[in-house]
């Protein structure tokens, strides 16, 4: 098992974002990564990275930690983990999760 380090990023201003609470495919063109905020950082173990985000979902869906300051995981929040290679990041999408890393990567 492995230990992940995450961060959750969640829209600032969902009624001024187009693209808040939408699929990756209509977000893809239009998300920037200002339009975000991180709302949690910690870490959990996990034998994979597709584990480690369902688990994620389940936990801020069902069982948000006390300190927790967003709303549930949903359609359009983004979680980073950090694990043994590198850094990931990945938009929760209408079902499962993008892994978005190259596409931000290659907007600069």
């Amino acid at each position: 098992m492995k230990e992940y380090g995450y961060m959750i990023f969640q829209i600032k201003n969902i009624r001024d974002t187009d693209y808040s609470f939408m699929g990756w495919d209509y977000a893809k063109d239009k998300i920037r990564i200002s339009d975000y905020d991180g709302k949690y950082y910690s870490h959990i173990d996990g034998d994979s990275t597709g584990f480690v985000l369902e688990k994620l979902y389940e936990i801020f869906n069902i069982n948000h930690p006390e300190d927790f300051c967003g709303h549930s995981l949903s359609v359009s929040d983004i979680v980073v983990l950090f694990g043994d290679d590198g850094c990931r990041w990945y938009y929760c999408d209408s079902f499962g999760w993008e892994d978005i890393t190259q596409a931000l990567k290659e907007r600069g």
